[in-house]
């Protein structure tokens, strides 16, 4: 006679069905569409406040570059020398304020070709040559107004952190900014997020650097952040808003380009809108 054994237990193999498995799919896919929008603007953001520690630096490295000399880095120094004519910006000036280090000078939300290289650092200073790589962040150096030789009688309003070096290297320049010559420090654009388009990403303006040059919506403050730029005030704080407000044609708004706290109407020729 045959004996069976019977089982303890008389459960049978589990596995999914076709539709359970489906069901898991769906589920998965439903949470990762949640997700993912969130840990994006996770990663914007962190790379936002990297951004602003950046432009806080800079901040504070502008600040002790006036306290050693008694002005501040201009847009450009044109003149070292009778004998040579470099382009000096203003990150030269300020890279041993900042350790020497050149991803200071790097926004992490742009791609890695717009790191500054050695060879931009010895540009100006050893060559008595102008780097034309693409930059990150732009110093505000004409404010409201326009660049050196802007239209044909040689007119020109400075009103940001000027260019053309101090008086004292440069003595047919157009002089420096200086700490007393700022009316409200914590309402004066100082450095901020460029277009970084390889056409001046070095200098921001709110309007043309130079009137009818057709091209001034590529010095406009960039818009990387949250459709929006983030900009450090002369006095340290940092701010994010989007380009089209920093653009604003109001008073309110353009007198922050400027030391002398004015929205100056009379230099709001430029006739491009943000978008």
């Amino acid at each position: 006679m045959t004996v069976h054994k019977i089982r303890d237990d008389d459960s049978s193999d589990s596995a999914f069905t076709l539709i359970e498995l489906l069901v898991v799919i769906a589920v998965i896919g439903i949470l990762a569409g949640l997700l993912l929008p969130a840990l994006s603007q996770a990663k914007a953001k962190v790379k936002s406040v990297h951004c602003m520690n950046n432009l806080r630096q800079m901040g504070l490295g502008m600040k002790m570059h006036e306290s050693d000399y008694g002005y501040y880095p201009s847009g450009e120094e044109v003149q070292i020398s009778p004998q040579i004519i470099p382009y000096i910006l203003w990150w030269q000036r300020l890279l041993p304020y900042v350790s020497s280090n050149l991803d200071t000078f790097y926004c992490i939300a742009n791609p890695r070709s717009f790191r500054i290289t050695n060879a931009a650092k010895k540009a100006g200073w050893d060559q008595g040559s102008y780097s034309y790589e693409g930059y990150s962040y732009g110093l505000n150096a004409t404010g409201t107004g326009y660049a050196p030789g802007a239209d044909m009688a040689g007119n020109r309003l400075d009103l940001g952190f000027r260019f053309g070096g101090p008086d004292r290297i440069n003595p047919n320049g157009p002089g420096v900014l200086r700490d007393s010559e700022i009316i409200s420090p914590c309402n004066m654009i100082e450095i901020g997020d460029s277009q970084s388009d390889y056409y001046g990403d070095y200098l921001i303006t709110c309007g043309s650097m130079y009137p009818g040059d057709g091209v001034k919506s590529q010095q406009w403050p960039g818009n990387r952040h949250r459709k929006g730029a983030n900009i450090v005030f002369v006095d340290g704080h940092v701010e994010n808003a989007t380009q089209k407000k920093w653009l604003e044609k109001t008073p309110e708004r353009r007198r922050r380009w400027n030391f002398d706290n004015e929205p100056h109407p009379e230099t709001w020729t430029d006739t491009l809108a943000p978008p």
